[in-house]
């Protein structure tokens, strides 16, 4: 691929060239990195959606080592992941949506970029073939911790951005329909560590957080926690802790805390929370009918909680 950096947003890439079939049919020649060359980089020219909706000029290096967002004008570092932390990613047109989450998050974060289609595509198919050469490389280290790391990036690909599982992803749930419980609770922000309220909604064994309760088929949560991974939800305590706090703990050992607006609300969280796990658990054990998936329904009220357990 040699288009100049104007009409493609491809900046340069130092790489040799890799024949495979991409996510968007056929086959690419797109030039890629050397096998085991931690040190090449790809850079496109796209821009970062933050979470209050603006735009922000970036430039993305896709690398073995990192998928990294800097900011145009300064080449200030504002997003720095490892391919392996990346769960999913969606690729709509010129967006493209990455879900982020690291050994001790709890809840996965979601990056939106955006550019011109062909620029978007060629950023995806980079994203891909890193993430097979580092499957590739990985499986060559004996330890369980890179054979697992291989697993999960070769699934990755082979599912075209999404990982089988028994369970139903996120993306199969409909959050806009009839959820198990919906409402407002102040969360920290990702970058700046302030209090902010934001709406939650629980359905299918994911707990979503949006921007406000405008929640809708079209609209993309800002966060996502996968209760399946949950290994303890209780009330959040100590000198510091906000009162009416939950605090959810995987067994990686990451903790998210939720600041509910009274005790009545607190309790209703965690019992809804707490029922939502217990339905995972039967699921996985082969013991409800259904395991925990989207359900058909009427849309969600915006202004509350939805339906209850019997939804599943």
């Amino acid at each position: 691929v040699d288009c100049p950096p104007s009409r493609s947003g491809l900046l340069n890439i130092s790489t040799t060239p890799y024949r495979w079939n991409t996510p968007h049919g056929g086959v690419s020649l797109l030039p890629v990195f050397a096998m085991g060359d931690f040190n090449s980089v790809s850079n496109f020219r796209m821009e970062l959606v933050n979470e209050d909706g603006n735009a922000q000029r970036v430039t993305v290096q896709i690398s073995l080592s990192a998928f990294k967002v800097l900011d145009s004008s300064t080449n200030r570092t504002v997003r720095s992941m490892e391919l392996s932390h990346i769960t999913r990613w969606q690729c709509r047109g010129g967006s493209l949506t990455l879900y982020i989450k690291g050994p001790r998050d709890v809840e996965e974060r979601q990056l939106t970029l955006e550019g011109s289609e062909s620029v978007v595509n060629n950023a995806l198919d980079t994203l891909t073939c890193s993430c097979m050469q580092l499957a590739e490389l990985l499986q060559s280290k004996q330890s369980e911790m890179a054979q697992e790391t291989a697993d999960n990036l070769s699934a990755l690909v082979a599912g075209g951005g999404k990982k089988k599982s028994k369970l139903a992803t996120a993306d199969e749930v409909d959050y806009w329909r009839k959820p198990d419980k919906a409402g407002w609770m102040q969360c920290q922000g990702e970058v700046m560590k302030s209090w902010r309220k934001r709406w939650f909604v629980l359905k299918g064994g994911f707990l979503f957080r949006f921007m406000n309760n405008s929640v809708a088929e079209g609209v993309k949560p800002r966060g996502v926690v996968d209760l399946s991974k949950v290994q303890d939800v209780r009330t959040a305590s100590g000198p510091s802790v906000k009162p009416n706090s939950i605090q959810l703990k995987t067994m990686s050992g990451g903790a998210v805390t939720y600041v509910c607006d009274s005790e009545t609300d607190l309790v209703e969280w965690i019992s809804a929370l707490e029922a939502a796990m217990q339905r995972i658990c039967r699921a996985v054990a082969g013991v409800d009918d259904e395991p925990a998936a989207a359900v058909s329904g009427g849309a969600a009220p915006a202004g509350g909680a939805g339906g209850g357990a019997s939804e599943w």
